[in-house]
């Protein structure tokens, strides 16, 4: 499989997770640093959260196309 494409998968599932997980804290009412912030800044820190998990997954399966093939 594309390894881009596992990667943009692996980016969007760790961003909409820690996404819901920063939602989850602000309903159960958790005063973290993140809680008072805008949802346009959690979408943003989900988002590059997410960013060294897809470049982990690229540089893995990036490593996997080449020895699989």
């Amino acid at each position: 499989m594309n390894p881009f494409i596992i990667a943009g998968a692996v980016w969007v599932a760790v961003a909409i997770a820690t996404l819901l997980y920063q939602v989850a804290r602000r309903k159960l009412g958790d005063r973290g640093s993140m809680v008072d912030a805008s949802w346009r800044d959690l979408a943003m820190s989900s988002i590059g959260f997410g960013l060294p998990f897809a470049a982990l997954a690229l540089a893995a399966s990036g490593v996997a196309t080449i020895f699989l093939h």
